[in-house]
This record gives C-alpha cells, sequence and structure tokens, in this order.
C-alpha cells in the first residue's frame, strides 16, 4: 500500500511539474495536459496553470492533489503540524493525497546544517529514526511516530539545500 501511495505521489509531482512547465502556454496546453494525464491515469484531471495547481479525482472518488510554483507556494492552514519545517525555507510545491502529505521546500543553508536540524528535532519530539542515509550531495531520513511515517530527501546545488517531506500513516 504505501509503495502504491509513493508511486501515485511521484506522478502528482511529475505532472505538477509539467503543469509548471505549461504556465505560460494559456488553456490549450491546460486542456492537452489533462488529457494526457486522464488518459495514463484515468479519472477527472483539472490544471489551472495560473494557480500552479493539479487535481486529480478517481472513479472510486479518491483524489489526489498538486500546487506549486518557480515563486513558491503558500503552505495551507491545516498542514501537518507533526512536520518540523528548516527556519526560512520556502515551499515551493504541496501535494495530497488522502492522508499523505508531500511538500518540497528550498533553503539557502548547507545541506549538514539542514540534515543536523532534522535529526535533532525528529529526536527531541520523540520521533523514531529509521534510516539516516547520507549519499553525495543528499541525504535520505525515514521516521516514525504513533502509527505516522515521515520521510526526508535532502539534496544540495551550489549551497542551496532542497528538502522533500512525506508524511503518511506507517
Amino acid at each position: 500500500m504505501r509503495r502504491q501511495v509513493l508511486q501515485q505521489l511521484a506522478i502528482v509531482f511529475v505532472a505538477g511539474v509539467v503543469v509548471c512547465g505549461v504556465a505560460a502556454c494559456g488553456g490549450t496546453a491546460e486542456e492537452a495536459t489533462e488529457a494526457a494525464i486522464e488518459a495514463e491515469a484515468g479519472g477527472d484531471v483539472n490544471v489551472d496553470a495560473d494557480a500552479g495547481t493539479l487535481t486529480i479525482r478517481g472513479e472510486d472518488g479518491e483524489e489526489m492533489a498538486f500546487t506549486g510554483g518557480a515563486d513558491g507556494v503558500e503552505l495551507p492552514e491545516d498542514f501537518p503540524s507533526t512536520i518540523p519545517i528548516y527556519p526560512d525555507a520556502q515551499a515551493m510545491q504541496y501535494a495530497t493525497m488522502g492522508d499523505t502529505v508531500q511538500a518540497g521546500f528550498q533553503v539557502d543553508a548547507p545541506l549538514n546544517d539542514v540534515r543536523d536540524w532534522y535529526i535533532e528535532q525528529l529526536e527531541d519530539n520523540d520521533w523514531e529514526i529509521q534510516m539516516n542515509m547520507a549519499v553525495a550531495d543528499g541525504s535520505m531520513i525515514s521516521a516514525e511516530l504513533d502509527g505516522q511515517s515521515l520521510s526526508l530527501i535532502l539534496g544540495e546545488d551550489d549551497g542551496e539545500t532542497t528538502i522533500i517531506v512525506t508524511l503518511g500513516e506507517s
């Protein structure tokens, strides 16, 4: 189940990149994008390039929604408080599918500082760290707390760190 959720969020993320990319193309690009995604994923697709949103409603009523933009996005008021947000990080995208939330951030800070801050925040808030793996120019962290699973993917490019955080059920 978790793998399927992650695959569907990946589809939302890729589709969201398409939405952001066609923002300057107007209505016909939106319609073409909607038709292409509907053909691949099924369901009803609504693209609003001006707002940077993509919503997919499946035949069974399930919904996936994506918001993103080159200038950043505002997180919704109901953004889970259990997700720590690195100081001064700019939200760049936000996606939901059922109870699963994914958000992407950028911050002008070194990767090691960001990784260390997240480890400290998770430990201080009783998250049980399941994995903490550093790779060249990146890190992956996963943790669990009270039936929730949090995963972080961190990457650095020219001193700027990208943070992708996903929160769902364990």
